[in-house]
């Protein structure tokens, strides 16, 4: 990765994984979420996944060999946010 991705991603994920704690421990949501999100403390759980993913890619794009290639745990951790963030939306209305 290189340095001048670094940054933008290290605050993109700061934002994250604090708006998925705002979000487990007060119930809090940004305003265009709130109409979206019924369950807001899954909601939060899986963003922080998804920042703890996005600083495991900065981390190993950062200090691992160019040929390194981060993809085996990573791939599970992005189904598994991707499962929880759809979970927590509210179902669609039917009729």
């Amino acid at each position: 990765m290189n340095g001048y991705l670094l940054v933008p991603s290290v605050v993109v994920g700061t934002l994250i994984a604090a708006s998925g704690i705002a979000a487990i421990r007060t119930g809090w949501l940004p305003k265009w979420q709130r109409r979206y999100i019924q369950r807001p403390r899954l909601w939060g759980y899986g963003q922080l996944l998804m920042a703890a993913y996005l600083g495991l890619q900065v981390t190993f794009g950062v200090l691992a060999e160019p040929d390194a290639r981060f993809v085996g745990s990573g791939v599970v951790l992005v189904f598994i946010a991707a499962g929880l963030l759809w979970a927590a939306q509210r179902p669609p209305r039917a009729g």
